[in-house]
């Protein structure tokens, strides 16, 4: 549990639309719980900060689930209509994009309640938030420092894994496509790309400390966890843009290429998520009470 609530933040939307079944319906029924067990965690909150922190993710959710949901299903629809079929470059932008938009309107106003929060923290909550964040940022250079042929053998199993969460087994044909891919990049490389795409993380997490003025903490945390890409540095920026169009072509064509089998897994997933959504739907009755959902103890 004790990773950066940046890291957190972003990936649970997106492990919630490419987990296990039970999993993904799990972090979308309680994406309250589980932010507010990672925000407790991280700054190791008080059982006064602990109450606050639940009642006002609990009804930042509940808003969420009576106005936006509608629009987070319609753009699920979509994503089953564009999956359904053969994919184009432009394609993956529109998904990149709307994965954008989503963290934004969910994260956003989620972060926002929990704002008042920050002016009670100790200066050793502080401290706990930052040591935890760079603990993770260590975790992440464990690949770069195995030796070459276990750092490439370990970057292929995490890519494929990565696909197979969408599709299943993936044939021969398709892990050549990325093994093409990789055999391009060197582990001196890859460490360098490491370092400038975490740089934003690593100023992030130092600037959290006692360095900057408390009452503007909130501002710097809604806009890193809003935009992290803009604190990374310039030339991180271009070569993903450079790298952006290779990455998609390479999703595009194992997906033109999936058998039927692997169309089935595909279907199965994004059908599930949507049934996980619909689910989620408040009547209006529910949508007029004033009490919050209550979030289970940790």
């Amino acid at each position: 549990m004790r990773n950066s609530l940046k890291i957190t933040l972003i990936s649970i939307l997106l492990a919630a639309c490419c987990s296990a079944c039970s999993f993904r319906s799990l972090i979308l029924s309680h994406l309250d719980t589980v932010l507010y067990w990672k925000v407790s965690d991280d700054f190791d909150l008080n059982s006064k900060q602990d109450l606050e922190v639940q009642d006002r993710l609990s009804g930042a959710w509940k808003r969420f689930r009576c106005k936006d949901i509608g629009s987070f299903i319609t753009d699920i629809k979509k994503l089953e209509e564009v999956l359904g079929r053969a994919l184009v470059q432009a394609d993956m932008e529109w998904i990149r994009q709307r994965l954008v938009f989503w963290r934004i309107r969910i994260f956003g106003p989620l972060m926002e309640e929990v704002f008042p929060l920050m002016e009670s923290l100790s200066e050793a909550q502080w401290k706990h938030f930052v040591t935890s964040s760079l603990e993770q940022l260590e975790e992440r250079f464990e690949l770069v420092a195995m030796p070459e042929a276990k750092f490439r053998e370990k970057w292929l199993e995490n890519r494929v894994e990565r696909l197979e969460d969408y599709y299943g087994p993936l044939a021969p044909r398709q892990i050549n496509i990325v093994e093409k891919e990789l055999s391009g990049i060197s582990q001196a490389h890859y460490r360098k790309w490491l370092e400038q795409r975490e740089i934003g993380l690593n100023f992030f997490v130092s600037h959290m400390s006692i360095k900057i003025p408390r009452g503007t903490r909130k501002e710097h945390l809604l806009d890193f966890i809003k935009n992290p890409e803009k604190m990374r540095p310039k030339v991180y920026q271009k070569s993903y843009l450079q790298n952006k169009d290779v990455w998609y072509q390479q999703f595009v064509t194992i997906h033109n290429i999936m058998n039927h089998e692997q169309r089935k897994h595909l279907q199965k997933m994004v059908k599930e998520i949507k049934i996980d959504l619909y689910e989620l739907e408040l009547s209006s009755a529910e949508c007029q009470g004033k009490s919050p959902i209550k979030i289970p103890e940790k």
